[in-house]
């Protein structure tokens, strides 16, 4: 049964997608919820890319298909040039930055990820991704559940409330225990009895993440897909409540935008701490987007130059560091430019307009499409609002590009089963080629990283130190190990630690800072370190009134 499921594309992209959902290594790896679901996703992205290669004919049939394919090639145009323009390590731009693994080779496989799925997936294979989205989420809820009871193999270390899922942020969870709700009730409404059973206690295990995750977002995106779908239900069949509850969710849409600023009605339950905070890495990416305009300052960058552009008010305030704009959009445009920007952005101008067309020639109302279109219209909203996160973009890029599929099914008159894709083992030696070829890419990645937890367990110095240097390099890894070595009373092979990561990157706050801590250091290489800090945190009273011996 399982081998009859892998032949059909669509449902082996879903069973790789929950994989790349609930997969962790934390007994080999100390950044253990990303570099493997990077790894799984890289591997993805270069099995289907030959697909793409050799039906090239049939991307040039359909508009939908080429104006895909085009987008992202420039997407891919612009991060080249970013890389090439950029002073920022090439190791980070291409795996990403330590603990968000959003560098060149994830976000190209994202790309691949969409425009694939919208070209072999059919309007068969809806169960099937509705079915994947329910498994991974229940399944990642499961595992809350169980931190939530203090049931845990590992030893996460966390400054969140400790519900972290698979996912690695209480955030993350609540938003995917929230987008398997919707597509639970419509298998409820739709299966029989036994399976029924099963279904409401997974709608239980779901809407339970969401209350001991903490998380405001997930109540809000609870209600937002059941809103749009009782929206498309209404909007042939009562169209006067249709267009008197599309009214008031833009009036409630703009009443929530005017809380996220302290303004209006909602103001006191909405903005606190966590809001006032994403407002500052908001106005901190605007600011770096001005000086960057058009190639920003490097992929997976953002953390690099985030003290550098506070403002003033932003310094008073939360205060907070942070290596994402906490905003899709604002983080592209900060690190790659405006151009990068717009052009993520067409992407889902493309998603949105193509199921408007898919309902408009739609004879009635379809309730697994509303479902995927609420789904998808949820990872939008969250994505206004929270740092990258690989499985969640990972879905996202899945919906989107079934959307797409569905429009251009139904546009083009095509049979549902369009027989015309070339999905025959012709070019399988080179997918299975290009999977080897990621797996070394990424190899050193996985391997330093667990170097470095196999450093730190053992306990050894020498061992750290070489860990730290090793290719890819990592300005969070040098400072993890750095502080270890701090604290085990080693401050020369921590300055050693310090000076290779400034040397890796110059701008990186957390090098210097190696170098400013460790009394070992020669003074005037303090003092250097302390000068190159208020450079780049020129806000930062403390350093700036630090004495040094």
């Amino acid at each position: 049964m399982f081998n009859k499921i892998l032949k059909n594309h669509t449902s082996r992209i879903v069973v790789l997608i929950s994989i790349v959902t609930l997969v962790l290594t934390p007994w080999w790896n100390v950044d253990s919820l990303v570099i493997p679901k990077l790894i799984v996703l890289f591997a993805v992205g270069t099995y289907y890319l030959p697909y793409l290669l050799f039906n090239y004919k049939e991307i040039f049939k359909t508009k939908k298909l080429v104006a895909l394919s085009a987008i992202s090639l420039l997407i891919l145009l612009q991060y080249i040039f970013v890389m090439l323009l950029s002073e920022s390590p090439i190791e980070q731009q291409i795996y990403g930055k330590t603990g968000r693994g959003l560098g060149l080779i994830t976000e190209a496989s994202l790309l691949i990820l969409m425009i694939t799925v919208a070209l072999l997936s059919r309007y068969k294979d809806i169960n099937t991704v509705l079915t994947g989205v329910i498994i991974s989420s229940t399944v990642s809820s499961i595992y809350s559940i169980l931190q939530y009871f203090g049931v845990d193999l590992f030893a996460w270390s966390t400054r969140t409330n400790g519900i972290i899922g698979t996912l690695g942020n209480p955030n993350f969870q609540a938003v995917l225990a929230a987008i398997g709700f919707l597509p639970t009730i419509l298998f409820v409404l739709k299966k029989n009895m036994k399976l029924k059973v099963f279904l409401l206690i997974f709608l239980g295990l779901q809407i339970f993440t969401v209350y001991i995750c903490e998380s405001f977002q997930g109540y809000i995106l609870v209600l937002l897909s059941a809103f749009i779908f009782i929206l498309l239900y209404i909007r042939d069949k009562l169209r006067i409540i249709y267009y008197g509850l599309l009214s008031f969710g833009l009036f409630f849409g703009l009443l929530f935008a005017a809380a996220l600023t302290n303004r209006g009605a909602l103001a006191s339950q909405i903005f606190d701490r966590s809001v006032q905070s994403r407002l500052e890495f908001w106005t901190t990416a605007f600011n770096t987007t001005k000086d960057n305009i058009l190639f920003g300052v490097g992929i997976d960058s953002f953390g690099d130059v985030s003290s550098f552009y506070k403002n003033k008010e932003a310094v008073l305030g939360v205060n907070e560091f942070t290596d994402s704009a906490h905003n899709y959009f604002l983080q592209y445009s900060a690190t790659g430019g405006i151009p990068l920007a717009l052009l993520y952005l067409s992407l889902s101008v493309m998603v949105f307009v193509s199921f408007l067309r898919f309902q408009k020639v739609a004879e009635k109302f379809d309730a697994p499409a509303s479902v995927v279109f609420s789904i998808w219209a949820c990872l939008q909203a969250q994505s206004l609002i929270n740092p990258g996160s690989i499985p969640l973009m990972a879905w996202n890029s899945l919906v989107g590009g079934f959307i797409v599929c569905l429009s251009i099914s139904r546009e083009s008159n095509l049979s549902y089963n369009r027989s015309s894709v070339v999905t025959k083992p012709l070019f399988l030696p080179f997918s299975y080629f290009l999977v080897f070829v990621s797996f070394i890419s990424v190899y050193p990645l996985f391997n330093s990283d667990k170097a470095s937890l196999d450093s730190l367990k053992k306990g050894d110095a020498q061992m750290a130190v070489a860990a730290a240097k090793m290719f890819p390099e990592s300005t969070l890894r040098y400072s993890r190990i750095g502080v270890e070595l701090l604290k085990s009373n080693l401050p020369e092979q921590a300055l050693e630690v310090g000076r290779a990561a400034v040397e890796f990157n110059p701008k990186a706050l957390s090098a210097w800072a190696l170098i400013l801590a460790n009394n070992s250091a020669p003074l005037v290489e303090r003092e250097l370190a302390k000068e190159k800090i208020l450079e780049l945190d020129p806000f930062n009273d403390d350093i700036r009134a630090l004495k040094l011996p």
